[in-house]
């Protein structure tokens, strides 16, 4: 579950604009993603920075680093009377490659601190400040620490058609909208005997704000047919599945509801802007993840595997 830093997000807070329109009085503006998650290794912040240059197009720009990045910034995160420096790493050689576009992709400049040291407890008030940009103005923000959801689990998963599988969970203190996934592990052995385990994410529900989802079997099936390759060599052994429902705060869900009320078929076609950087754009937001014991799937439905139309061909036990 590690944290994604998405190009998307950026365009929602800066605009699309090839000229940087939004720029017209000012030359700089500090750009801040970060997500304040305690169920991952680490914490990662992007500062950034959003720039014109007359006769230039900002698109070109985008792809020189030393237009991207700051020089010589501290970034600080602060809770309590505790102060935290952020080391400067990059992204690539973190296991957080960017992805190919607009910006530059190497080097991938992020700030990096342990979430064993940072320590972030349920309803804690963690701050952001970013020194080194301006002399007279504070870039900052902060944010509660929020709560995971609570899952009510079953002792069985069952995918059976004609019956809907409802998943529910409990929002906690600060949980505004959810995404749920169920990763399933799967074991393959081939003819010489050799053994791979596997885990797939199948990416049920994204940002919803309602407190229970409805799966229709069919969906599981269609999704197991896609995920593994037809060989006639290899069987497959279906192992228990743990479904993980992810909260986002306020922050994460205001983001959501200001982007989708413009994107529709009789929008503007204009991407708004939402930032809850002080002296910049920018979010800074929490989240937090409920992983309920994994269960294991119920004997109709390993059936169902074998010989469904959509994973017969898959060779399951």
């Amino acid at each position: 579950m590690r944290l994604i830093f998405s190009l998307f997000i950026i365009a929602v807070i800066v605009g699309c604009s090839n000229d940087f329109e939004i720029l017209e009085e000012q030359r700089e503006i500090p750009v801040i993603y970060g997500v304040i998650d305690p169920a991952v290794e680490n914490q990662y912040i992007r500062v950034e920075r959003v720039f014109s240059q007359d006769g230039v197009s900002g698109l070109d720009l985008a792809k020189d680093p030393a237009n991207l990045y700051y020089d010589n910034i501290t970034v600080k995160l602060l809770k309590g009377e505790q102060e935290f420096v952020l080391e400067e790493v990059d992204g690539n050689e973190e296991g957080l490659p960017r992805e190919d576009g607009a910006f530059a992709t190497s080097p991938n400049t992020l700030y990096k601190i342990s979430t064993e040291i940072l320590d972030p407890q349920e309803g804690e008030n963690i701050s952001i400040q970013v020194d080194g940009i301006f002399e007279d103005k504070e870039v900052s923000s902060q944010i509660n620490v929020i709560e995971e959801p609570f899952f009510l689990t079953s002792s069985e998963l069952v995918f059976l058609e004609g019956k809907n599988t409802r998943v529910s969970w409990t929002p906690k203190d600060g949980n505004e909208i959810f995404s749920v996934s169920l990763f399933i592990t799967v074991t393959e052995v081939d003819q010489a005997g050799n053994i791979n385990p596997k885990t797939v994410e199948w990416i049920i529900s994204r940002n919803t704000t309602e407190e229970s989802i409805s799966i229709e079997p069919i969906e599981f099936y269609q999704f197991m047919g896609g995920a593994f390759e037809v060989d006639p060599d290899i069987k497959r052994f279906i192992g228990n599945s743990q479904f993980v429902v992810t909260a986002g705060d306020i922050n994460v869900a205001d983001v959501v509801r200001i982007t989708g009320a413009n994107l529709g078929i009789t929008s503007s076609d204009e991407i708004p802007t939402f930032s809850n950087i002080k002296n910049g754009l920018g979010i800074f937001a929490a989240k937090a993840s409920n992983f309920p014991p994994a269960i294991p799937m119920d004997g109709d439905t390993k059936d169902s595997l074998r010989n469904g139309r959509f994973t017969k061909e898959l060779n399951f036990e």
